[in-house]
């Protein structure tokens, strides 16, 4: 793929994706049974073939010190594994984020390519990807007329109650269930998981890989929320 820094593991993980995707026999790609099923195990005790031809690809030793490097970085706040570990686990949470995305949809590679291409850049580049969501509530833009700065999104998340088979309603559906999910409430918070619909403000950003990643990407997501609850609350907003 033009672009990417590792060649060799966009190769092991673009076939990591086609066997994977391969192997769903039987099951509707698009339905919202399969979409909602998502994450899996796909490398794990039971997969070390996968395993190790992630980590040959991935930690070459032209790769391996910036591998070596980002892994330390955006799993300081984890503990018990190694490198060879956590650069499977990031495989392995890009698939889970990429295939209910593009399965079975026309144009899977494009998007493959687009979001594979953000993961190689985080990885091996000289910075690091980072996306805020908010779950934002008594507000909403129906008329779709809001404009906001560049690297700003808000949208809809909902189920589509049929077939998801095009990329519109797998970008709606697709998040609506990972938050549906893994939304739990704490202290005497919501129980978010079950909404019937999120309104979401989204946030990229591109962070300098440096020590205190995980900090400084907690810091924008507080800072970009309290920054977009004010702004809202000046500025004519359907309430």
């Amino acid at each position: 793929m033009k672009g990417v820094v590792n060649q060799p593991l966009y190769e092991v993980v673009r076939k990591l994706y086609e066997e994977i995707v391969a192997g769903f026999v039987g099951e509707d790609l698009h339905s919202e049974v399969f979409l909602a099923s998502f994450p899996y195990s796909f490398i794990n005790e039971e997969c070390k073939e996968r395993q190790k031809r992630i980590i040959v690809a991935g930690l070459r030793p032209e790769f391996r010190q910036e591998a070596q490097k980002s892994i330390e970085l955006c799993y300081a706040d984890s503990a018990g594994g190694d490198l060879e570990f956590y650069l499977s686990k990031a495989v392995e949470d890009f698939l889970n984020y990429i295939i209910p995305r593009t399965a079975g949809l026309v144009n899977c590679d494009e998007i493959f390519d687009r979001y594979y291409f953000q993961f190689d850049s985080s990885i091996y580049g000289k910075s690091c990807l980072v996306t805020v969501f908010a779950i934002i509530r008594d507000l909403w833009d129906h008329s779709g007329v809001t404009v906001l700065p560049p690297g700003f999104r808000v949208s809809w998340l909902s189920p589509a109650f049929g077939r998801v088979d095009v990329p519109f309603t797998r970008e709606r559906a697709v998040p609506f269930f990972e938050i549906r999910k893994a939304a739990h409430p704490i202290g005497r918070g919501r129980d978010l998981g079950k909404e019937s619909s999120y309104f979401i403000l989204q946030h990229s950003a591109m962070l300098p890989k440096q020590r205190g990643l995980i900090t400084a990407a907690y810091a924008l997501s507080d800072d970009i929320v309290k920054k977009f609850v004010l702004a809202a609350r000046l500025q004519p907003f359907q309430r």
